[in-house]
């Protein structure tokens, strides 16, 4: 425990005992509290003023993240909807700013379900300028902190469609879920979504509305049992755990939190908007609270002004990131390779401690081929074990398709990369854990029966275990 957790515990004791009592500490109670906690708690438990760092994951750091996480990790997880959940759970906190107990369940109310359900959300359809249709969500926050339970504090977000790089683009994802989870009243299918091409005449937007009984179910929910729950909703601390391994396979040296994406929303967002405006998105009750999302590092550029030069934001920008600390050679958490194999695949990871000790690499403007630190990042390709592995895993592979042609410039069709995507979330057991399974539970018996050379290909010798 640190002293700012102390001085924290302090301060939410005395507003406990406010709430069940109604006794307030005089400032005389307040100030003698604080000095004992000061002159005698402090150093009999040794108590430090160190702080757990500030990573600020912007834009550019969760495309990175999200292009890895989609084409490049090898990580096998419990179930195909955790990666589609982890990705657009990424995508609302970077363009909402959420924290994470807004959209999952948090510590503090555990076992109370709470968090982003169908209800919350409301799906239009709309004809855009260019006279193309185009979709938009329109989100309810209803467990804002310090405001839970406060209807009329609740704040409604707008999430657009976007056409033109569809692995940012959140509308994909939660039509996807939706269909997956049967939320629509209108449709049901892929096919009924591709109908829908435009309001009817005399209307601007249509509606898809939802059913009455999935009003209450949790939009991201947990893993239970090899398939997705039925009603428990995802929890934090799973998905604090789950951005953590990421960060650390995608080689980030930084810890990858929730928080880092909405500091990362913070920071882009600051110089755009008011002040009120601000205060209003971050969810904060005054200017002051947004300091402590600043991060340690100065964000002015004191030299080129002292020098007479015109600042380079851009280069202090990319400082103040995650970006300079990305590190190709950090060590990999157990089972984050295929190679690992699946004795090894787990879930926990070396502990941070130990990785700190490690040496960290040097930030530099550029790489050993000269690339410029503003260009784009150039990641290597899949390994051969992975694209192997994907001839198998038909469901991701489809997705990585439609998601390289919308990078590659293609118009990708809303429907045909819901309908990649809705394969993913289907909620029920998937047998997708067998790479060498030819598509379902059927092919079990002949996968465990298919022995596997070291490349990961099918040997095609065959036993006699069926």
């Amino acid at each position: 425990m640190t002293v700012r957790t102390l001085e924290k515990k302090w301060r939410e004791l005395r507003l406990l005992i406010s709430w069940y009592t109604a006794h307030k500490y005089t400032q005389r109670d307040i100030n003698f509290v604080r000095q004992y906690l000061k002159s005698t708690i402090l150093p009999a438990e040794k108590l430090t003023y160190k702080s757990r760092e500030k990573s600020i994951a912007d834009g550019r750091a969760v495309g990175d993240i999200l292009f890895f996480l989609w084409e490049l990790d090898e990580q096998v997880f419990r179930h195909p909807r955790v990666r589609l959940q982890l990705s657009t759970l990424m995508l609302l906190m970077r363009f909402m700013g959420s924290r994470p107990g807004e959209l999952v369940e948090s510590a503090a109310h555990s076992g109370l379900n709470e968090g982003l359900h169908w209800g919350d959300i409301n799906l239009e359809l709309l004809v855009d300028r260019d006279g193309t249709p185009c979709w938009v969500a329109h989100i309810r926050i209803r467990y804002r902190k310090g405001k839970r339970g406060q209807e009329d504090k609740d704040v409604i977000e707008h999430i657009r469609e976007d056409k033109s790089m569809r692995i940012t683009c959140p509308i994909s994802a939660l039509l996807a879920l939706g269909l997956a989870d049967e939320a629509f009243a209108e449709i049901a299918t892929v096919d009924e979504l591709r109908a829908m091409i435009a309001p009817p005449a005399g209307c601007r937007v249509v509606s898809l509305s939802i059913k009455p009984e999935k009003r209450e179910l949790p939009v991201f929910r947990r893993v239970q049992e090899g398939g997705i729950s039925s009603s428990k909703i995802l929890q934090n601390a799973t998905l604090s755990r789950d951005l953590a391994e990421l960060g650390r396979r995608a080689g980030y040296v930084q810890t990858l939190r929730s928080y880092s994406i909405r500091r990362g929303y913070g920071k882009d967002l600051d110089p755009n908007v008011t002040t009120a405006q601000r205060n209003r998105q971050m969810g904060h009750a005054n200017e002051d609270t947004f300091l402590y999302y600043l991060s340690n590092a100065s964000s002015v550029d004191v030299q080129n002004i002292m020098n007479g030069r015109a600042s380079d934001q851009e280069l202090i920008d990319f400082f103040t990131t995650m970006q300079p600390n990305l590190h190709a050679c950090i060590p990999l958490p157990p089972g984050a390779l295929l190679r690992h194999g699946r004795s090894k695949r787990t879930s926990s990871y070396e502990p941070r401690e130990d990785f700190d000790k490690q040496p960290k690499p040097v930030a530099t403007l550029g790489t050993a081929a000269g690339l410029p630190f503003d260009a784009p990042l150039e990641r290597p390709p899949p390994s051969r074990l992975l694209l192997s592995f994907l001839r198998y895993d038909r469901d991701r592979a489809q997705v990585i398709k439609q998601y390289a042609a919308s990078r590659a410039g293609d118009k990708v069709c809303l429907a045909e990369m819901v309908g990649a995507l809705r394969l993913l979330a289907r909620p029920g057991v998937q047998d997708l854990s067998y790479p060498m399974a030819l598509h379902g539970s059927e092919a079990l018996c002949e996968t465990r029966s298919t022995p596997v050379d070291r490349l990961g290909r099918p040997n095609r010798v065959r036993s006699n275990h069926c």
